[in-house]
Formats: C-alpha cells, sequence, structure tokens
C-alpha cells in the first residue's frame, strides 16, 4: 500500500462485506499514495529553499569577511580589537548554523545506501580521534566502554559518525564541574546501542519530550550557539537505520543520549 510504482489489479468477490473492505482498502492506498508525494515533495523544496538561501547569503558573508580581514591589518585600539573578533566569531556562528541546516535538509530528501558493511573497530577508532579533539577544547575527561562481540554491522558511516559527533559535542558543551563524558557501546540482541552520558545537569521534562524537534534547546539565551539541529539530525540518522534516539536520566545523576540502530 502507498507504493505508486507498483500497479494493484482491483478485484472483486462474490461476497458483499469482502468488496466493502477491499473498496476501502483501494481508497486508503490512493490516499497514501498522495500523501507520500505530498510529503515528499515537501522535503525536496525544504531541501532546494535552504540551498538557495545558503548560496545568496554566501556573498555578503564572503564580503563581511573579507573587510574584517582588511580592518585586522590596520592599527586598531583594544576596544576595536574585541569588536573585529566578537564579529568575526559571530560569522563563524552564522557559518556552522547554515551548514547544518544544509546537512539536515539534505539527509531528509537522500537516497543514500544505509546498507554499506562497516568494520566496528575502525569506525570507533575514528570516532574516538574526532570525540577527543572536541573533549580537550572543552577540557572534558572522555571514556570509551565497549561491550561488543560484532565486527561488521550494515548501515550509513558518514551520516552515523556525524550523529555521534553531534551527541558528543552537545554532551561536552553540557557537562559541568570536572567535566566527564562516557560513550558506551553495547551489543544488544536485535540492536547496536550507543550511550552517550555526561555529568551535567538532567534533562528537564520539557526538553526529554522536546529535545529531537528540530530548532529546540534548553538554552534561550539570545547569545546561545546551539541551534537545536544536532539531536534532529540524530533522530533522521537512527530511524534510516531501523532504530530511535532516546533521552533518559539515569539514576547515578547526569543525562544520557542513546541512539540505537538495527543489527
Amino acid at each position: 500500500m502507498g507504493k505508486p510504482e507498483m500497479t494493484v489489479k482491483h478485484s472483486q468477490t462474490e461476497m458483499i462485506e469482502f468488496n466493502d473492505i477491499l473498496s476501502m482498502l483501494y481508497q486508503k492506498d490512493a490516499e497514501l499514495v498522495t500523501l507520500l508525494e505530498a510529503e515528499r515533495k515537501a522535503k525536496k523544496d525544504l531541501s532546494f529553499q535552504v540551498a538557495a538561501l545558503a548560496h545568496d547569503i554566501k556573498t555578503p558573508l564572503t564580503v563581511l569577511k573579507g573587510n574584517l580581514e582588511l580592518l585586522d591589518m590596520t592599527e586598531l585600539t583594544n576596544q576595536q580589537s574585541d569588536f573585529l573578533n566578537s564579529a568575526d566569531n559571530s560569522i563563524k556562528a552564522f557559518e556552522k548554523y547554515f551548514n547544518d541546516m544544509i546537512q539536515y535538509s539534505r539527509l531528509l530528501v537522500e537516497e543514500k545506501d544505509y546498507q554499506e558493511e562497516i568494520f566496528l573497530p575502525e569506525f570507533l577508532e575514528e570516532l574516538d580521534t574526532e570525540a577527543r579533539a572536541i573533549m580537550d577544547t572543552h577540557e572534558v575527561e572522555f571514556n570509551v566502554i565497549k561491550r561488543v562481540n560484532l565486527e561488521f554491522f550494515k548501515g550509513n558511516q558518514l551520516n552515523l559518525s556525524r550523529a555521534l559527533i553531534n551527541i558528543l559535542s552537545n554532551a561536552a558543551r553540557y557537562s559541568s564541574g570536572h567535566k566527564k563524558v562516557t560513550l558506551s557501546v553495547i551489543e544488544e540482541e536485535e540492536f547496536l546501542v550507543f550511550h552517550i552520558w555526561n555529568n551535567g545537569p538532567a534533562f528537564t521534562k520539557e526538553a526529554l519530550e522536546s529535545a529531537d524537534n528540530l530548532f529546540y534547546t534548553e538554552n534561550k539565551g539570545r547569545n546561545s550557539k546551539h541551534y537545536g539541529i544536532g539531536l534532529s539530525f540524530a533522530q533522521v540518522v537512527a530511524k534510516n537505520h531501523h532504530g530511535k534516539l532516546v533521552l533518559q536520566n539515569p539514576p547515578t545523576g547526569g543525562a544520557v543520549v542513546s541512539l540505537s540502530i538495527k543489527k
């Protein structure tokens, strides 16, 4: 049902009740095709609009960056240097935001292969290297715990790696005190699970209900560089791997985000 490329012969039986049910199913099938096509079109429109907007903004951003570089070559007071650094940081945050938006919009319409064979030890080694660079920047103690016998699994390596790095970056950002983040890789009967724990504050009730929604962020401050795209991206990646994204407050404290994918 709902597959436009399939042609199903509309047959009838000699039983009125069966014919009524079949008629309803054929009608629902046609409605599903229409709804799915509308959803695909909406996603493509979103991706196109984001790409067009990013293209239009690239030129003024390039001009701004060029002018900042020229200003940096002149004699500046300490206050002017601070203003210049602030403007430069704002442009970098803006570029990151648009890059995240482009990645998310592409993910919605892409038809990439999620059956790529991935060697788990190598995948985890590359993930560990990238994650430690982030943790060092935030001065976070980072540990990896492996409880797996699995060597190979199927999925999309690039998107899965991006999703996990997004979660790890959030974990590093929200850890507190003597900052700690732990990545636990656990093999279950049907799923491969990535648990990411940090010792920051627990998720609020609102966060548990809404954190995977696009643009949601608990930080309501005007200067926040967190735009709420990362977890939405991770959720789509998990679903594309026939898995799920779960947020939890463990009894030991801190917060956990678990991304599971079908083995």
